[in-house]
């Protein structure tokens, strides 16, 4: 029977984010890695070379490789352009609960193509899912969470072989608008550092100008400010849901210096994070005498 990725089941494995050393060519643990189980590549930043059943395939910003079991891969990076990889181990399934295996012939092992943007971002968001789940549940596996982890990472590999097809425009293709919207969905999502105004344009295949026109047509402020404001925004989700402490965020937002944060969130929001932290918390103990009568 053909493999049918849409009517097959997902089975979640686990999933990281590997930052690979730079000035080094190699990684020990990828010289030659026998894989007993299926992992999903999703190249965010870097630059290198992978040995694949079919020959050499290059591996950069936004290109996803889709690796089998029981087979040998060999990987080796730009020492001065190291990789940064989100990967994902899973099993397909047939109806029956049975693993298999998708052939070359019906799924490739590689995928490349302008529209890779969206497949970074939901790489992102699935990484940032398990994490979470992981936190909140230690290291318990329910079966909650392997259900809602392998419907994303399902629509993940649907979305790469969609975005990957042929016939798919090129990013430089995009509608203005859509580079616009998809910029800023980036931007949503990667608040734990500041991206140059020039890597955004590069990503996207328009000029830096061109770039910072388009953003500014469309949302009304520079792509800097937007940056600043994403962060915040999460700042805020911080103080208001968790027990962070203030250099704890800063350090979650990709600030080096805390001191630095407090005075940008004062200048953005009016209030210190503290006071911001405090009336929220006041907010919240009003509200629950209110409902209690108390």
């Amino acid at each position: 029977m053909a493999f049918d990725l849409e009517q097959s089941q997902i089975r979640f494995n686990t999933a990281g984010y590997s930052c690979w050393r730079s000035g080094m060519k190699y990684s020990h643990n990828w010289q030659h890695k026998m894989l007993t189980d299926q992992d999903l590549w999703v190249i965010m930043e870097g630059h290198g070379q992978i040995e694949l059943r079919d020959g050499p395939a290059e591996l950069c910003s936004g290109r996803c490789i889709w690796m089998r079991p029981s087979h040998s891969y060999a990987v080796e990076q730009d020492p001065e352009n190291p990789l940064k990889i989100h990967w994902f181990h899973f099993d397909t399934l047939d109806r029956q609960g049975q693993v298999q295996y998708p052939g070359l012939d019906s799924i490739p092992e590689y995928f490349h193509g302008g529209g890779s943007m969206n497949v970074m971002l939901m790489a992102r968001t699935l990484f940032r899912v398990f994490k979470m789940q992981q936190v909140s549940q230690g290291r318990a596996v329910s079966e909650r969470r392997n259900a809602l982890l392998a419907q994303i990472l399902k629509s993940l590999l649907m979305m790469a072989l969609y975005e990957m097809r042929p016939g798919r425009p090129a990013t430089s293709e995009l509608p203005e608008a859509e580079i616009a919207q998809n910029a800023a969905w980036y931007l949503d999502e990667v608040t734990d550092q500041i991206t140059p105004v020039s890597q955004l344009a590069e990503r996207f295949h328009v000029s830096r100008n061109r770039f910072t026109r388009i953003f500014r047509e469309y949302w009304g402020i520079t792509p800097q400010d937007y940056q600043i404001n994403s962060r915040m925004n999460q700042a805020k989700h911080l103080l208001e849901s968790t027990d962070l402490s203030i250099s704890n965020i800063a350090m979650e937002l990709g600030y080096a210096d805390h001191y630095f944060f407090a005075r940008q969130f004062k200048q953005k929001v009016g209030i210190t994070p503290g006071k911001f932290r405090e009336k929220r918390n006041d907010f919240n103990s009003k509200d629950i005498s209110e409902n209690t009568g108390e």
